[in-house]
């Protein structure tokens, strides 16, 4: 899962370099974030400054799972909820798409499937089977169904071997 380092960025009292020095930072992982559970690391990333140090900023220096530049807090929150609502699917959605795109995601995701053809089977005889008798039905070709739909949608395969359908936005 996606995980995130939070560090205090410290005035090291150095007053020859004047540099600022950064602390060994608390790991977050993302889905199990609430808004109480960040301001505590927060408060253990600033606990980890030397005695005495004044802490001039925070920074999320490192990402275990994510992709791209550097996210607002706002959007860490987001990731947080929707690893803790939608697990796996949000995983690899954000994988495949990038995790800074989480307004997305819920008008993205369609479901999970035991493979992309089921779900174009379903999505096939939801629009046209009610016209189609049994007879007629024999001659649709899903695999052709299935290729033409992936224009328009894409899959992950999760660990257990299904697949968590997606629509392109």
């Amino acid at each position: 899962m996606s995980s995130i380092l939070i560090q205090a960025v410290f005035d090291a009292s150095n007053t020859e370099t004047m540099t600022s020095t950064t602390t060994e930072g608390e790991w977050i992982e993302l889905s199990k974030l609430t808004q109480n559970g960040f301001l505590e690391a927060v408060g253990k990333a600033i606990a980890k400054s030397p005695q005495g140090s004044i802490v001039h900023r925070l920074e999320i220096t490192n990402y275990d799972g994510f992709y791209g530049l550097t996210p607002p807090i706002e959007t860490v929150l987001e990731v947080a909820r929707l690893l803790e609502e939608q697990g796996e699917a949000y995983a690899l959605y954000a994988q495949n798409i990038g995790e800074d795109i989480v307004d997305d995601f819920e008008e993205s995701y369609c479901g999970e499937w035991n493979s992309f053809k089921d779900y174009a089977i379903e999505q096939f005889d939801d629009v046209y089977a009610f016209n189609l008798c049994d007879y007629t039905r024999s001659y649709i070709d899903y695999d052709k169904v299935a290729r033409d739909l992936k224009m328009d949608y894409f899959y992950e395969t999760s660990e257990t071997g299904t697949v968590h359908v997606f629509r392109h936005l």
